[in-house]
């Protein structure tokens, strides 16, 4: 049985900020620990037992008057992989791609010299992910994707994380 799942949350005006808590699934972060506001999400899923794909399309506000940059971070559950992450540069999407730590590294101070919008997504403890995201416009809106995959079990529920989000 294919099963798809779509479900848009909006956060009403004014946005809410990202808890500052571990206990919120994903957020964004400035640089000076503010916050950012978060907007939007829209949740997209396809599950085809034994496999899930799910696809998060995240939207968040700097409304300070000054660029910042931001850490965005997220849990993923149990044994999830990430497929995808992409942030919107110029109303179009620029892909993620995998490569070595230091390459990446390297990749990313480069365009943060030439004052381009990089965003780096790296592995910590356990399942988490966090993604140095620069620079943020003052007054605007950042847009970021990401969308993993994972096995479910014949008795486990499918479920996306939400908890924890501002509402």
């Amino acid at each position: 049985m294919m099963l798809a799942v779509v479900l848009l949350l909006c956060v009403p005006k004014p946005a809410l900020s990202a808890p500052k808590t571990s206990s919120a699934p994903f957020g964004l972060t400035s640089s000076d620990g503010e916050g950012l506001q978060f907007v939007r999400l829209e949740v997209s899923a396809l599950v085809q037992r034994p496999l899930a794909y799910v696809e998060l399309h995240m939207v968040f506000a700097n409304p300070a008057d000054r660029v910042r940059e931001g850490r965005f971070a997220i849990t993923l559950p149990q044994g999830a992989s990430v497929a995808r992450f992409a942030m919107k540069l110029d109303g179009h999407w620029q892909e993620g791609e995998m490569v070595e730590r230091q390459l990446a590294q390297r990749a990313y101070d480069d365009f943060l010299h030439r004052r381009q919008d990089p965003a780096l997504l790296e592995p910590e403890a356990g399942n988490q992910f966090s993604a140095r995201v620069f620079p943020i416009a003052a007054r605007s809106q950042k847009e970021l994707i990401l969308a993993y995959s994972m096995e479910l079990t014949d008795r486990e529920p499918f479920v996306v994380p939400l908890r924890g989000l501002p509402g």
